[in-house]
């Protein structure tokens, strides 16, 4: 009979992954080395799509404080301005102190 003892397996392990794993490893790696990108850029399948931007939209409520708590302001004057800080646009709040518009192009602030 063959009896082996434990470093005698371990180097005949050692010999099978040597002789059949490693080659079979190495064939793997360098073929999936050669897939991936290239210097080339394409954009064949690239759609080119739109860039949208939305406008910026400027949304609170406005409220004043009393004696009995916050309650809401209607009616408030909501004031957008330029750079120089010279008048855009106008609007008011609605019945409950809501406002909610789109910003207009050019302006830097508003006032309520």
């Amino acid at each position: 009979m063959f009896y082996s003892t434990n470093a005698e397996t371990i180097s005949l392990r050692s010999n099978i992954v040597n002789k059949i794993y490693k080659p079979a490893l190495m064939a793997g790696f360098l073929m999936l080395a050669g897939c991936g990108g290239s210097s080339e850029s394409s954009t064949d399948n690239k759609p080119n799509l739109p860039v949208v931007q939305e406008k910026p939209k400027l949304t609170f409520h406005v409220k004043t404080r009393t004696d009995c708590g916050t309650i809401p302001y209607p009616n408030a004057s909501v004031v957008f301005h330029d750079a120089d800080g010279n008048a855009m646009a106008a609007y008011m709040t609605d019945s409950v102190g809501f406002f909610s518009q789109d910003v207009p192009a050019g302006a830097e602030h508003a006032s309520v």
